[in-house]
């Protein structure tokens, strides 16, 4: 049978880093501390094209992903990602939001929202799944941009949610970066040591 876990971590600190990291504070009910992971596992393809992480949220039993695109500059042409939303989540209509952002040695910076909307940036555009459609993947084109060129790394975050499900120990979300000026290449990440229950 299903059971309800009065206990739940908090999210871990932000940004999370690469590698993985295990964050662990005190239950919610105040007895042993609960730990969970949150891991993107970049290889050395992936950190030159783009990465991808992702945190859980107990209170609303949502995932945040992140995706981050060109990340060593080496420039974008016809690029996006496809991110199909596997069985277990559901997407959170509405819940896309693109940044920019910048890299200080190894460390990722955060930067002003975008509005994709407005067509105030030419060639960046957003296709979310409609809920209750067979097709559930999230697609995010990206402006062309030369390599080098400034102001030319974004950063997309969206909600998968996992409330009214039996919440599993593990979950998985996998975008796919399509760019001609590389390969084409998965972007994988993993929640995990989730407390499994509903």
């Amino acid at each position: 049978p299903h059971r309800r876990l009065a206990c739940r971590p908090p999210l871990p600190p932000f940004p999370v880093p690469s590698p993985p990291v295990t964050y662990s504070a005190p239950g919610s009910c105040g007895g042993t501390n609960i730990t969970a992971t949150v891991s993107s596992r970049p290889t050395t393809d992936e950190r030159l094209t783009g990465g991808k992480d992702g945190l859980y949220n107990p209170q609303t039993k949502q995932i945040t992903w992140r995706v981050w695109v060109n990340y060593e500059d080496l420039g974008l042409k016809t690029a996006y990602i496809e991110d199909s939303i596997p069985a277990g989540q559901t997407f959170v209509p509405g819940s896309t939001r693109v940044y920019a952002y910048t890299v200080t040695g190894s460390t990722k910076h955060r930067g002003a929202m975008i509005n994709y909307a407005d067509g105030s940036t030419p060639g960046l555009s957003v296709t979310e799944p409609l809920p209750g459609a067979a097709d559930q993947t999230l697609r995010v084109n990206f402006p062309d941009a030369l390599p080098g060129a400034p102001n030319s790394k974004y950063w997309v975050e969206f909600e998968t949610s996992i409330a009214d499900t039996f919440i599993e120990a593990r979950y998985t979300n996998t975008a796919v970066h399509h760019n001609d000026y590389n390969p084409t290449i998965d972007l994988p990440a993993t929640v995990s040591d989730l407390p499994d229950g509903t």
